[in-house]
């Protein structure tokens, strides 16, 4: 049986969410830290921390749940000591003034933290000591949105925004490279590597080795990857791939017995494989917006999922082998501890709601030609994936926060310099997408109580008429009467 809770109590989107062993923590764009008790997640009396100058990116806690680490849009890296009564901010590491910080990682044994940057370098820093050991370039123009060490600890993959990972030497903090791939849509600039994760329990012994190593690697091409890394001869084997996301795969974490793998995705969707199998055990269904990160708690028995709706989902999981009779149903259940009142559901049955009800379709109300200038960051990614077909630029869009009036404003020089999409190609695919925009307004602007010719607009609008039952005359006209349409935009 799995149950869940549902936390909103963030006023922006929910980018990532930890375990410790005590408490369960969100980060969000609205620049808060928030601090939950397990079990009953209850928020802590000194929650929410608001002491961010911009939203926090990821978090993460070390391999005991002592201590957490932030990536900050800022450029910052914040790590803290939390309990259920207190916390301590232990250090703050600045690795740029001018970019934002994607991703930080724990070493096994906690006496170092990396962070990765939007200008794809990688730092390593000394929590002991305070202080930056080693800096390097790391992926080049590639934004570094993963990081993970292996579990002995001597070495680290990276992947960025241009599809590759890499695996560095670590002994002796030296960063050597030793090995880069094209891992997710053959490399192709923004199509991404978005999380990568070592399983803890899972290392073969080599002789003269520190063993073989289990990466699983997700991205915005929508799979999932898993790898064997050999570090005696230095090779990154991939031994499956695992498909059953509709969009970009934002996030990929395992359980402490490795037993399970969880991925979330821009589908609004959380999967729950094995990973000795490939088979999915489960689909949890229930965020309206795209889910941003998932992780399992120490023990297992709880995986949180987080999304651009606000929203953390707590799924409280019993037993994934007690399934329905199809093999893949579960039961999902309110519980008398749950953080708020949930009604009771099966998997199937929560399913996203449409932005605008159902009836809101056939109402006339106004159009103006700058709609699409008041889309949300979300909505102008929703369009980059759907009918632009780039969906691997998503994530950029979203870090960069495109809205609808910033999408307006992009040029060839923003799109390259800013964002880094640097196929023409894909820069005149956007531009050109974007102008339709705003020429589709200007037609519904230019509608009067004059007749017009159906034929002449664009698809979607004439589909649109279609939907809210406009007859059309037999010469393809139509009459204005002073039906406005805004539903397209």
């Amino acid at each position: 049986m799995v149950s869940f809770c549902k936390i909103q109590d963030h006023t922006r989107e929910v980018n990532c969410c930890a375990f410790s062993t005590e408490v369960f923590v969100t980060c969000s764009g609205d620049k808060s830290l928030r601090i939950y008790k397990i079990g009953s997640f209850d928020e802590v009396a000194y929650s929410p921390l608001k002491i961010f100058k911009y939203g926090i990116n990821n978090v993460t806690f070390n391999k005991t749940g002592e201590l957490l680490a932030t990536a900050d849009t800022d450029g910052k890296s914040h790590i803290f000591k939390f309990t259920k009564t207190s916390y301590e901010i232990v250090a703050i590491f600045e690795h740029s003034s001018v970019n934002t910080v994607q991703v930080a990682a724990f070493s096994p044994d906690s006496k170092h933290l990396i962070s990765g940057s939007s200008d794809g370098s990688i730092a390593l820093w000394s929590i002991v000591n305070k202080h930056l050991i080693k800096e390097v370039s790391g992926h080049g123009d590639g934004y570094v949105y993963a990081a993970d060490f292996t579990p002995s600890g001597d070495h680290l993959a990276t992947g960025s925004a241009l599809g590759d990972i890499r695996i560095w030497d670590m002994k002796g903090n030296k960063i050597t490279c030793i090995l880069q791939i094209e891992a997710h849509d053959e490399g192709d600039a923004g199509c991404g590597v978005s999380w990568l994760k070592f399983s803890s329990s899972y290392q073969t012994t080599v002789v003269g080795s520190n063993g073989i190593s289990l990466l699983a690697s997700c991205g915005q091409d929508g799979d999932i990857k898993l790898w064997l890394f050999n570090s005696e001869d230095k090779t990154l084997q991939k031994v499956s791939t695992l498909s059953g996301h509709t969009a970009p795969v934002s996030c990929c974490a395992f359980s402490s017995d490795g037993k399970l793998l969880a991925t979330s995705s821009f589908d609004k969707t959380t999967i729950v494989w094995d990973p000795e199998s490939g088979e999915e055990i489960l689909k949890l269904e229930g965020h309206t917006a795209i889910v941003t990160s998932c992780a399992f708690s120490f023990d297992s028995r709880f995986l949180a999922s987080t999304s651009y709706d606000k929203t953390a989902f707590i799924w409280k999981i019993s037993d994934l082998n007690e399934k329905g009779a199809d093999g893949k149903t579960v039961s999902v259940v309110e519980e008398d501890d749950t953080a708020v009142n949930v009604p009771a559901v099966t998997v199937e049955s929560v399913k996203t709601e449409s932005p605008l009800p159902p009836e809101s379709k056939s109402l006339p109300c106004v159009v103006t030609t700058d709609e699409h200038q008041k889309w949300t960051s979300e909505q102008v990614s929703e369009w980059l994936r759907d009918t632009v077909q780039l969906g691997q630029y998503c994530q950029i869009f979203l870090d960069n926060e495109i809205d609808g009036a910033e999408l307006s404003s992009l040029n060839q020089e923003s799109l390259q310099k800013d964002l880094g999409i640097r196929p023409l190609g894909h820069r005149n695919k956007i531009l050109r997408a974007a102008k339709e925009l705003a020429d589709d307004g200007n037609k519904l602007a230019k509608l009067s109580s004059s007749t017009f010719d159906i034929n002449s607009l664009p698809s979607a609008l004439q589909k649109l008429l279609g939907q809210i039952n406009i007859e059309s005359s037999s010469q393809s006209k139509i009459e204005q009467s002073g039906i406005l349409l805004n539903s397209l935009l």
